[in-house]
Order: C-alpha cells, then sequence, then structure tokens
C-alpha cells in the first residue's frame, strides 16, 4: 500500500469516511467508480485495515477472464469435469477462506454464475465444477463496478436478489478529473516512485503542472500513473515539460483549457498549431501529416497566426 495514495479532496475524504466507518464490520463492500480510480487498491486497503487481515486476499477481475471459464476461476473444478481439466482445480472462493475475496467488475458475471454465487451467499456452502461434496468457505467480500450495478438491475442484466446482497455498503469512487485537487499530490508521489525505478531526479516544471491540471484524465489514475511513468523513462533533463507529454494528451488538455477560459476558435487554432509544430519538433512535413493538412496550408496559418 506504500505506493498508493488516495487524495486529500472533500469528494475523496467523504468516500474514504463511509469506508472506515465499515472497515471493522463483515459487510459486503460495493466500490462503483470508473475504470483506473483505484478500485483494486481500495479493496487491500479495507483488507490489510480489516478482522481479517490475517487471511489471504484472493481478487479477480471478471471482465478479463473468459465468461466459460469464470465459473470454474471462482468455484473450482474436479480432475475430468469436463474437457481439459486434468487435474483438480482449487477455486477462488475456496482459496480466501479466512481473508478477503475481491471481484472486480461484478456486472460481467452470467446469469448461470450469478445464480450459482447467489446460493453460496445463502448458504455458505458450494460445489467445485463437477463435484458432488459439499464445502464451505468464509471471507470478506468486496466487489466493484465500472457501471451502475442498479440500472443494470433495472434493465434486467443483473439479478435483484443478488443486487441487493451486495448492497450492503456502496461506496462510490470519484473520478479524477472530479478532484483536480488531488492531480498535482498524486502525480508528485508517483514521480518519486517512478524517479527511483529508473534512478533519475526529475522535478514537474510548473508548465508540466498546468498541463496535468488541464486534463481531463478519462484514464484516471491509472492512466496519470502510465503517462508519469513514459515520461520519467524518456527524460533526459532534470524537469518534465509539456513537450514531453504524449501530443493527444496535450491537445486535449487545450481544448478543454479553451472551454474554461473561453478561448476563441482562431486562439485554439494557433496554440493547436503550436503543439503540433512543437511536437514535430519543427519538421514542416511531419507537423502537415499529423494535422492533415498540406504544407502551403500550414504555412498561411503560421502566417497568420504569427505561429
Amino acid at each position: 500500500m506504500q505506493n498508493f495514495i488516495f487524495g486529500k479532496s472533500d469528494a475523496m475524504k467523504l468516500a474514504m469516511e463511509k469506508l472506515e466507518k465499515v472497515i471493522p464490520t463483515r459487510m459486503t463492500i460495493l466500490f462503483e467508480g470508473e475504470t483506473g480510480v483505484g478500485k483494486t487498491e481500495l479493496a487491500r486497503y479495507v483488507h490489510e485495515r480489516s478482522n481479517q487481515s490475517h487471511g489471504p486476499f484472493m481478487d479477480m477481475d471478471v471482465g478479463a477472464i473468459p465468461a466459460n471459464l469464470v465459473e470454474s476461476e471462482l468455484f473450482g473444478h474436479e480432475k475430468g469435469a469436463f474437457t481439459g481439466a486434468e487435474k483438480t482445480h482449487i477455486g477462488l472462493i475456496e482459496q480466501a477462506d479466512g481473508g478477503t475475496l475481491f471481484l472486480d467488475e461484478i456486472h460481467n458475471l452470467s446469469f448461470d454464475v450469478q445464480n450459482k454465487y447467489l446460493k453460496f451467499l445463502d448458504h455458505g456452502t458450494f460445489r467445485r465444477v463437477g463435484g458432488q461434496k459439499e464445502l464451505r468457505s468464509c471471507f470478506r467480500l468486496i466487489v466493484a463496478a465500472n457501471e451502475n450495478l442498479e440500472q443494470r438491475m433495472v434493465a434486467g442484466s443483473f439479478r435483484r436478489d443478488l443486487y441487493f446482497r451486495l448492497k450492503q455498503a456502496i461506496v462510490v469512487i470519484p473520478p479524477l478529473r472530479e478532484r483536480r485537487e488531488d492531480i498535482l499530490l498524486l502525480a508528485e508521489h508517483y514521480l518519486q516512485i517512478y524517479c527511483a525505478e529508473f534512478s533519475k531526479n526529475v522535478q514537474l516544471a510548473e508548465a508540466a503542472k498546468a498541463l496535468l491540471l488541464s486534463y481531463t484524465w478519462p484514464g484516471n489514475i491509472r492512466e496519470l500513473m502510465n503517462a508519469l511513468r513514459e515520461v520519467v523513462l524518456h527524460c533526459n533533463n532534470s524537469a518534465l515539460l509539456p513537450e514531453d507529454f504524449q501530443l493527444d494528451l496535450r491537445c486535449e488538455a487545450l481544448l478543454h483549457e479553451g472551454k474554461r477560459n473561453g478561448l476563441s476558435l482562431e486562439e485554439l487554432e494557433r496554440r493547436y498549431v503550436e503543439v503540433v509544430l512543437e511536437s514535430a519538433n519543427g519538421n514542416v512535413m511531419q507537423a502537415c501529416k499529423i494535422l492533415g493538412i498540406d504544407r502551403s496550408t500550414l504555412y498561411r496559418k503560421i502566417k497568420s497566426n504569427g505561429t
């Protein structure tokens, strides 16, 4: 957990306050939030501070596993249960006994698996695929969804009875764009980590900080981490500058800055051309290719904009 922080914004404080109240209990926690906001890290945070911390922490991204394998991964299977089952497999439910089981993207569970899992929640017993023996397992359950489970339930794609079993404590994790005061805090934190990883001493220039604040981070914390790791790896200077970041990030940041500050289309175009030319290191042909215009059009824009 030392490599993950959650931020100090009011929105994140509210989420953490609610979470802290349920950590000492055995209540099932449902994290709702976009991809990349840190739901897995928060699940580990709960486990490490709960009465189940002495037991294992098992996790599964339901959406990352082929649908026909999810049941076997959860409940396990006996040798010979199906073609390719050459030996007995212990599932995550069995492995999590005494600890915590975290199921991410739980909205991707098929109806058949939802039904089987609901029966397990009701009785505390289960059978491996192809097995006859009733097995028991007791653990803290944490689930997460990057879609609204209640809407899924209303639409008929998620079982109503399972939803109400899972919604004992719902904690909504706000996206990074809704807690902009956390962006630089998180950026500085991960910058230190990646500087240590690559044996570098790099700081964020003020212009780079402004860039990070202008961007909306649709991939949330995960995207911020990946962007910083890449630029630190390739940086040969003592400070990270806006031009060190990928072009699409810089262009989108410019667009959102323009909307916030009410910039005219002419000013936005001028700045956009500047960014592209800078990204192309002044190479006019490369800039034309990126912009999708010919050389004469670019020269006219440079002349009219004073770029």
